[in-house]
């Protein structure tokens, strides 16, 4: 046995609501796709936008760009690939 108190939790729910979207479900505003569109025109290249959305990771945190990189990589995500044998491989 263990040591400590133990006791079940029992919660009554009377109504239910889904409180985080799936990301087909968000949809973008025009003026968020206007922003977007000013960054892509705007930057000298698509190094310089990569390395400034990177660097817009947590600006209070000094350093740690190739952290803030990986972050950025990991959250935008990639194109899906479906192999000839039918297996998918996740971007």
């Amino acid at each position: 046995m263990k040591a400590g108190l133990m006791q079940d939790t029992h919660i009554e729910a009377y109504k239910i609501t889904k409180d985080k979207q799936n990301f087909k479900e968000y949809m973008l505003s025009d003026e968020m796709l206007e922003r977007v569109k000013d960054m892509k025109e705007n930057a000298e290249s698509e190094e310089a936008l990569f390395l400034n959305m990177a660097t817009s990771i947590c600006p209070e945190i000094f350093g740690m760009e190739e952290v803030k990189q990986a972050l950025l990589l990991l959250m935008i995500g990639g194109v899906n690939k479906e192999m000839k044998d039918g297996m998918r491989i996740r971007g």
